[in-house]
This record gives C-alpha cells, sequence and structure tokens, in this order.
C-alpha cells in the first residue's frame, strides 16, 4: 500500500497512536458520527491495521465488518481480537477489486496516492465496491489547509506534518505522530492532494453528493483534557472529513 512506510516493522509501535488525543477523542468519534447507522450493514475498513475502527463500528451493530491491511503483522494483532463480525484479509488497496459493502471506510490510506492517476483508480475502485445507495467516509490529512496551530499544540494534540515538498498535488511530506505527553512515537510519509483536486476526482470517480464536515471532540475529551486543550483544534486540525454517496 505504501511505498516507503514499512508498516511490518511499524506494526507494534503503531499501536501506540491509538491513545493519541486526536485520534482517540476527535478522529475516531468524527468517524463513527459520519458512519451513521451500520445495523444491517457490511462496512469495509480500508487500511484497517489492527482494527481501531473496525471494533467500534463493529460494536454499533454492522452486520459484517471487513478489515483490509497489506501488512499481515498488523492483521494478526486485530485477529488476535476478532468478534463475531469481523473478519481481516490481506489485501493491498492499489491492485484489484474490493469486497463489496454498503459503507467504506477510508481514513488516511488515500493520502498513500503517490500520483493522480492512482488516487484516481483508488476512489474509482471504492466508488466500484460500495453497494447501490452506498456511501463511503474519508479521512485526508491536509498539511497547512486550516490555517495551522504552532508546532507545541499540534504536538500535543499527536500529530505535526512537516513538507519535504511542495504544497502541490503529489508533494511528500512527513507525519510525526506523538502521544499525549510529547513523545514521538513512529513517522510516516504521505502524499499530499488540494481539498479542490479530492472533490474532483471523487466526483470523477462517479461519487455524488459529496460533503466536507467539521471534526468533533467527544465529551469524554473535553471532561479529561478540558475545553482550552482543544481551543482551535477543530478549525485546525489539518485533517479533511468527507463523505460521498454512489
Amino acid at each position: 500500500m505504501s511505498f516507503f512506510n514499512n508498516f511490518h516493522l511499524l506494526a507494534k509501535p503503531y499501536q501506540g497512536t491509538d491513545q493519541k488525543p486526536d485520534k482517540h477523542y476527535s478522529i475516531l468519534p468524527t468517524v463513527l458520527k459520519l458512519v451513521g447507522d451500520p445495523r444491517g450493514k457490511a462496512v469495509l475498513d480500508v487500511a484497517c491495521g489492527s482494527g481501531f475502527f473496525s471494533f467500534p463500528i463493529a460494536a454499533m451493530g454492522a452486520t459484517r465488518v471487513i478489515g483490509i491491511d497489506n501488512s499481515e503483522q498488523q492483521l494478526e494483532i486485530a485477529r488476535c481480537n476478532s468478534v463475531a463480525n469481523t473478519e481481516f484479509h490481506l489485501c493491498d488497496i492499489f491492485d484489484g477489486e474490493l469486497p463489496s459493502a454498503d459503507i467504506a471506510v477510508i481514513p488516511f490510506a488515500a493520502n498513500y496516492s503517490k500520483d493522480l492517476r492512482m488516487l484516481a483508480e483508488l476512489f474509482a475502485r471504492l466508488f466500484r465496491c460500495l453497494n447501490q445507495d452506498g456511501h463511503a467516509v474519508f479521512v485526508m490529512d491536509l498539511p497547512g489547509e486550516r490555517g495551522g496551530l504552532p508546532y507545541k499544540r499540534m504536538r500535543s494534540f499527536g500529530a505535526v506534518k512537516w513538507w519535504a515538498q511542495g504544497p502541490y498535488d503529489g508533494a511528500m511530506f512527513c507525519n510525526h505522530l506523538f502521544d499525549g505527553r510529547g513523545k514521538e512515537i513512529c513517522s510516516l510519509w504521505a502524499y499530499y492532494y488540494s481539498p479542490l483536486t479530492i472533490q474532483f476526482a471523487l466526483q470523477d470517480a462517479g461519487f455524488r453528493d459529496i460533503r466536507w464536515h467539521k471534526p468533533v471532540v467527544s465529551d469524554e475529551g473535553l471532561r479529561t483534557l478540558g475545553q482550552e486543550f482543544w481551543q482551535g483544534y477543530q478549525d485546525n486540525c489539518e485533517l479533511g472529513y468527507i463523505t460521498a454517496e454512489k
């Protein structure tokens, strides 16, 4: 899936990102909100890793949650926690057809598209895998698109993005991930695409009713870390949340 991140070696360290303040208190609840009611539906979790999104969606009553990832080491961790309505498969999302589903969740994976052709092909592949009236939920890294906050603030939330080149479509950036105490967990390389490029690519793939959403912060996050901690985050998190219908 990625051409420069060794997710096999990162499998165990990456588990530390599950408790990052942004991931635990905002990214997860925002994705679950955008998924909606999954009861009676099949949900595809693209680049599922160890099942961070898969298991909460399964707990919401999805009939079937299909997690796919290119790292057998990550999938082994997910399978150790597997429940009756989850399954996990080795799959390169950039090569071949994807399992069919009513809802597809694609957190950050589209940022591993190394060029516009690959991004367009991924969106087309996702469109085809959705059943009629299905919908997709995307989370996209958008470094620099939300105005930005000071380095120390972004580190406290859990992610700091640095340009290797750009900004322009296909430019590489490095996403440094931190725990809640400011210690770096790992770094991941990815590719940037502008919101306008993403919008057009989704339309070209056949998606309709494409909507961009503001992130939420859970009540638990507000209680645990306080209102002041989250000041400015929702408008400057450098993430794009998108829903698109088939």
